[in-house]
Parts: structure tokens; C-alpha cells; sequence
């Protein structure tokens, strides 16, 4: 209702459009047992006041790391906390819930 208020007694329109994240596989590569990719996330936005209509389109760039799954569980394995194949390996320590 406010939306409606607003869009009726200021005359302001705004209409975000769908935000497109682009996965691009052509960009990803490994790099020391790590998936590194570089990810386009484009947005844009229509906003209309009165006769006047103003797209703004905003680009960003994100380099993104991704730890493959196997090696993280090697890891954990080796500190005790799983076991090979991912399951947690419960401690008795772990249970206690005591805040004294």
C-alpha cells in the first residue's frame, strides 16, 4: 500500500528489472588444487519520475575461490573432526553444554 502511495502522490515509478548473474565456466581455472573463476554481476534498474525515465545499470566484477570439497575433507579427517567419507566424528567434549 505504501508502494502505491507513494507511486500516486509523488508520481515516482520504479521497476527493478531481474538481476542476471553470469556463471562464466569459459573464465574458471585451477590454480594449486583451487577453482578460481571471475564472475560479471550485472543489475539494472528503471526508476521514471514525472516524463523523465532513467535506466541505471551497475556492473560488478567478483573473483571467486572455490576449496574443492575433497580436500577440505581430507583436512578435517586428518584434525579428528570427520571421517574420510565426510561423516563428524563425535566427541565427548564436545557435548558438554556447561556455561560455568
Amino acid at each position: 500500500h505504501f508502494v502505491n502511495f507513494w507511486q500516486y502522490y509523488f508520481h515516482f515509478w520504479s521497476q527493478p528489472y531481474r538481476i542476471h548473474i553470469n556463471q562464466l565456466s569459459n573464465y574458471s581455472f585451477y590454480f594449486l588444487g583451487y577453482l578460481s573463476s571471475l564472475l560479471i554481476i550485472s543489475s539494472a534498474v528503471r526508476n521514471q519520475m514525472l516524463e523523465n525515465s532513467f535506466l541505471i545499470d551497475t556492473v560488478t566484477k567478483k573473483f571467486d575461490t572455490i576449496v574443492p570439497v575433497i580436500l577440505l575433507i581430507g583436512s578435517l579427517s586428518k584434525a579428528k573432526f570427520c571421517t574420510v567419507s565426510g561423516h563428524p566424528i563425535s566427541k565427548p567434549i564436545w557435548a558438554d553444554l556447561s556455561d560455568s
